[in-house]
Order: structure tokens, then sequence, then C-alpha cells
């Protein structure tokens, strides 16, 4: 092989691992409706209206695929339709509303921050993988939101405004057999735990009586039956519900 060949094959080379590098973009998730604190009628649908901010480095392309958890626990696919340089946010309204029981309840929603190969396994085909996010801290976002039979007086009002949403903690992520749960509550409550895979599906659940789950008392779940790949889990305890990102490798 001579030299011009040679440098043309490395030419080759380097452009198709340009290609397929992975992009770092760090995207924040902000709801801007319904607003913290907004109350509304048992009944009345809840509409929902996101904003999705690229801080960068790098841009998102036209053609990229984002996913999104939503508060019913399905996953959203977004089609960004233009490049969306740093500082850049795409707005998403979503044209189905939600519904809620009486009561205080958390409107949360998910960004992946990385997008896995293989997601759930079970058949489901695989998610391309577009970009890496360094800070997936705020990729999440919730609002606290009050449904009522009558117009509710102003304690309530505040209640709500003030109520938090629990923080989930997974340890080891990603996990292989066994992953341990650690939440921010206060006090001994009934907790139910569900996992779900990509589309939205429980693949399993477990109750269990009035426990405490903190840093000193976590909560060990055994996952050795599931498949490889990104699942979501749903501490619900009392009024509080978190929701964390797990990966299963093997």
């Amino acid at each position: 092989m001579n030299k011009s060949r040679l440098l043309l094959t490395a030419l080759l080379a380097l452009s198709a691992a340009g290609a397929f590098a992975q992009r770092s973009i760090d995207m924040e998730v902000i709801i801007d409706s319904p607003r913290n604190g907004a109350t509304y009628q048992v009944g009345e649908n809840v509409p929902l209206v996101v904003s999705i901010i690229n801080h960068g480095p790098d841009s998102v392309r036209a053609g990229d695929s984002l996913y999104m958890l939503l508060p019913d626990l399905s996953v959203a696919l977004i089609a960004v339709a233009q490049v969306a340089p740093i500082g850049y946010t795409i707005r998403v309204e979503f044209s189905r509303p939600f519904s809620y029981p009486a009561g205080i309840n958390s409107m949360c929603v998910t960004l992946f921050d990385d997008p896995t190969t293989q997601v759930g396994g079970m058949g489901y085909p695989a998610v391309t993988v577009s970009y890496k996010d360094p800070n997936p801290a705020n990729n999440q976002a919730c609002a606290t939101i009050t449904i009522v039979n009558s117009a509710p007086p102003a304690s309530i009002r505040t209640t709500a405004l003030n109520a938090a949403t629990a923080t989930l903690k997974l340890f080891p992520n990603p996990a292989t057999s066994g992953v341990a749960l650690v939440s921010d509550m206060g006090q001994s409550e009934a907790v139910a735990v569900s996992i779900r895979d990509i589309t939205g599906r429980v693949v399993l659940h477990r109750n269990y009586d009035r426990v405490q789950v903190n840093d000193q008392n976590p909560l060990e779940l055994n996952i050795s039956g599931l498949h490889p790949g990104l699942y979501f889990v749903e501490l619900q305890a009392g009024s509080k519900r978190s929701v964390g990102k797990l990966m299963i490798r093997r």
C-alpha cells in the first residue's frame, strides 16, 4: 500500500470515529405548567408544559430524539425539529392532560440522561445513544398540586406550596442482582415500590408495612429476575412519591 492510500485510510478512520463520538449536553428540565402550588378541582384535567434548556457544551441536533418519563410513568418520545445550540430552550406542550385524586399530589417529569442501547430487554427495540448528560441532577422537575372538591381555604394552598417531594437514591447504580433504596422519609409509613421498564410496564411491585426508609435504614430490593437495561423505580410513601432511574448490568 502506498503513502497516499495509507493517508486516505487514516482520514476515513478519523472521520468514522468523529461520526460516532458521543456528544456531551447538559439538559435542564423545568415544568412551566402546572405551577407549583396550583389547585385544581376533582375531575379537572391538569395540563403539562415543560421547557428543556441546553446548557452545552454541545448542541442538540435536528433529528435527535429525547425520551421523557411523564407523571403517569409512560415514556414520551420528543423529536427535535431544529438545532438547539447552547442557551436554547425546547418547549414541549403535551396534548393529553393528566388527572389526579383528591389531595396533595407530586407531578414529576424526568429526562433520560443517557438512553441505553438495551432498554429493559424482553425484545424491545434498541434506543440510539446520541448524547451523554454530564449533570443528570437537573434532569428531573416536579410540581406539587392540590386536587379539591371545592375552592380550598388558604391553609391548604399554603400546605401544597410548601410540600416537598421525597428524594430517592439508588445504590449501587448500575446494579446487578440487588439495589438499596434511600429516601428522606421523616417517619414510618406503609411503602409501595414499583419498577417499570422504558415502555411504562410494571415489571416488579412490592408492598411493605410501616417502615422508615432513610440513610440508616435503606430498603433492599432483589432485582435478579430483571433483564439488563434501563428502568424507573417509584417509591410511594403516604403522600410522598419519588422516582429514580436504575441501570441493570451483568
